[in-house]
């Protein structure tokens, strides 16, 4: 039996705060629905920002990179996972700066489209499934749009399957420390989440390539 798998890619400096919590609760549902899990803290590693050089372009076979940081290794796990699940706080209005960075250099690097026809492009991690667990303080109308949106438009560009996203304000997990039993709705939002991914991921749902090359999707 192929056993599915998930990568979590932390983005969170906190490794006790709202991120971790939320992070959590996804692993235990992925562990009860039976998915391997591994959590990568991005905070550790490190992750230089693209420098737009094209080098990993022209890889004649799998992907590469000139710098020499973690990239290349997180890129490895990535393409050994089936769903990818993004966890972030909310800084400035957008991800945190390591998830976003990575991000960066990971639509280089597993995207080989610059210099070739939309008939020869070759995105590596095709169909992956990905998806975002954030934790947020300020209360402004509409955060998510804007971080949604480019999720939806980041997977399109890459052909993965966007999942969608679980988001939890922070200032609830206050309330974590006089009962452990509190933010039912929260957790279970973040479930349905999680039970939505992996239904896709055991489903095969793959992602639509005409929505970005024009041609006519096959299978």
């Amino acid at each position: 039996m192929n056993e599915k798998r998930a990568l979590i890619l932390f983005g969170s400096p906190n490794k006790k705060g709202a991120t971790n919590e939320i992070t959590v609760w996804a692993e235990k549902r992925l562990e009860a629905r039976g998915f391997l899990h591994e959590r990568v803290h991005l905070y550790e590693k490190k992750i230089n920002p693209c420098v737009a050089c094209c080098a990993c372009q022209r890889a004649a076979d799998g992907f590469t990179c000139v710098q020499k940081d973690d990239v290349l290794e997180i890129a490895g796990q990535v393409m050994q996972a089936d769903l990818l699940l993004v966890a972030s706080p909310v800084h400035g209005n957008f991800i945190a700066a390591p998830p976003k960075c990575l991000l960066d250099r990971l639509t280089y690097i597993l995207n080989q489209y610059i210099g070739r026809k939309p008939e020869d492009w070759n995105a590596l991690w095709d169909s992956k499934h990905l998806a975002l667990l954030i934790s947020y303080g300020m209360q402004f109308k509409d955060l998510m749009e804007p971080i949604d949106l480019a999720m939806r438009m980041y997977c399109k560009h890459s052909r993965l399957f966007y999942d969608g996203y679980a988001a939890v304000r922070r200032k609830g997990f206050m309330m974590r420390q006089k009962d452990p039993d509190a933010l039912p709705e929260e957790r279970a939002a973040v479930e349905a989440m999680i039970d939505r991914a992996i239904d896709a991921c055991l489903e095969g749902r793959k992602a639509d390539w005409s929505a970005l090359t024009g041609e006519k999707e096959v299978g």
